[in-house]
């Protein structure tokens, strides 16, 4: 999983997470088990009958990601804006 801050826009910053096809098995399987469903031996995930080959999440600037403790984009939306109004 790689999480990523895209080029600023006049809105804010967007954030990209590039997934791995095991890290969509992984969410999926997550997903199941919470749900009640355990899947147990190989299985293939597929989307339009293709198998994933990467898989990428837009965050908008509206929002933000936490990973480990780590916010992105680091800054908020209008922070220095904020700081300069001090």
């Amino acid at each position: 999983m790689l999480i990523r801050e895209q080029k600023p826009t006049q809105w804010g910053t967007p954030v990209s997470i590039e997934l791995t096809p095991h890290d969509v098995a992984m969410a999926i399987d997550t997903y199941c088990a919470a749900k009640g469903i355990h899947v147990h031996g190989p299985r293939t995930i597929s989307m339009d009958g293709k198998l994933l080959r990467r898989v990428v999440i837009y965050v908008d600037p509206s929002g933000f990601v936490v990973r480990n403790g780590v916010r992105y984009p680091q800054q908020p939306p209008n922070a220095k804006d904020q700081e300069a109004d001090k």
